[in-house]
């Protein structure tokens, strides 16, 4: 490995760590508001009107979507981005490949939560009948 590959990899691992130390709370801070709100127009679509409060979507006919820090995972795009600088690649390919699996996550993470919701609502009406 010549000097430029040493000193990118020394760069990407450096990167990892200023990231791992206490700032996990910024994955949480950027990835809430990116899957409360879509969820919550989704669920306007599906369900009628909805009302976003903190961290908790009221929908029209009453029932509360509660989106705790495990539903927005955090960790786990925290996790995709180790995993992804820890692999060797072009930088044009690494800033596509994390745009890619971060989109990727947060767009299944959102049906996720919408279908878990729908599949809640189900199983509530059964049970008021």
């Amino acid at each position: 490995m010549d000097t430029r590959g040493v000193g990118l990899l020394v760069c990407r691992y450096a990167f990892l760590l200023l990231i791992a130390i206490g700032n996990l709370g910024i994955f949480y801070a950027i990835a809430t508001p990116l899957t409360i709100y879509p969820s919550a127009e989704i669920l306007q679509v599906i369900q009628g009107q909805t009302l976003v409060t903190g961290s908790t979507i009221i929908l029209q006919n009453g029932d509360m979507v509660s989106l705790i820090p495990a539903c927005i995972a955090g960790a786990a795009y925290y996790l995709l981005l180790i995993l992804n600088f820890t692999t060797p690649m072009p930088m044009k390919q690494r800033v596509k490949s994390i745009a890619f699996l971060l989109g990727i996550f947060l767009i299944f993470n959102i049906a996720r939560i919408v279908r878990s919701e729908e599949h809640t609502s189900e199983l509530q009406s059964q049970f008021r009948i």
